[in-house]
């Protein structure tokens, strides 16, 4: 192998490459798969360092590169399914998350790496696990507090944070509690209101980390969680899954919490939901 293969983890040589890549699948097309990815995940990795030297537009010109490196990863998994276990051993998640945490400020990368992030953590405890001890969580609440005003940033990162928290993900929902994330989703939710695609995601992630605690609840509702997720709901009165996430939310942010069941009236939350179930009865006549 190249001097570049030899530096990396033992997992990630081009030899043991080979092997991993489907056996049905065409030789040659599997082959430059695998470069594809060890290539992308080299450019993911860059210092960002030296880039002083090169002024605004070399660093846009990196940062597309990267953002582009980043789009390259999700899509080979897409293409070659089989692809995903190689792009993980190889160290695509680490990759990743080191660009996100190197390149706060590029709009262009936190949108395309936290895209590719919760692509690749999705349904998986293994991935899960894998982001979540690399710092994934921080850095894509630090993508969601650094681009408040990026409705593409803001959607693909509460997406990421929904798939780094999945199917009950406790160590995840726990480091998301620490850094501060339940006010950083309640923020995502007041300030874009518009997205259905946002407030679906947001709110899925704030049922799930307010479930069962009571001290979670307090934050929350203390935060605007329930005036938040209200607006949600009047703003979107014919959307199904902003409805039945945004019911959930409601749901555990009230369950015998005395505090919040009381803003929850003055609120006039149960008439909010009523009419989003008359909605919902309409249309399935």
């Amino acid at each position: 192998g190249s001097s570049s293969s030899s530096s990396r983890p033992p997992q990630a040589t081009h030899a043991q490459a080979v092997t991993m890549v489907p056996k049905a699948a065409n030789a040659g097309s599997s082959l430059s798969a695998v470069e594809e990815v060890l290539a992308a995940i080299d450019i993911l990795k860059e210092e960002t360092g030296s880039e002083a030297a090169l002024g605004d537009e070399g660093l846009e010109s990196r940062n597309l590169a990267v953002g582009d490196a980043a789009v390259t990863l999700k899509n080979l998994v897409r293409k070659h399914r089989d692809m995903g276990r190689f792009v993980v051993e190889s160290g695509g998640i680490e990759a990743i998350i080191v660009a996100l945490t190197r390149r706060p400020n590029s709009t262009e990368v936190q949108i395309k790496a936290t895209g590719t992030l919760g692509f690749l953590v999705a349904g998986s405890p293994t991935n899960q696990s894998m982001a979540g001890n690399a710092g994934g969580v921080e850095a894509t609440l630090s993508a969601l507090r650094g681009h408040p005003n990026s409705m593409d940033v803001q959607e693909q990162a509460c997406e990421a944070l929904a798939a780094l928290i999945g199917g009950d993900h406790r160590e995840n929902k726990l480091r998301v509690r620490r850094a501060g994330g339940i006010e950083v989703i309640i923020l995502a939710v007041e300030q874009h209101l518009n997205s259905a695609l946002l407030q679906r995601h947001a709110l899925a992630v704030l049922a799930d980390l307010v479930e069962g605690t009571y001290d979670n609840q307090i934050r929350a509702g203390r935060a605007g969680g329930l005036d938040a997720v209200v607006s949600a709901l009047k703003r979107h009165p014919n959307s199904h899954v902003v409805h039945e996430h945004g019911a959930e939310a409601l749901a555990q942010l009230l369950r015998q919490n005395f505090e919040n069941q009381a803003r929850a009236r003055e609120l006039g939350t149960m008439t909010v939901l009523a009419d989003a179930l008359k909605w919902h009865r309409k249309s399935l006549v």
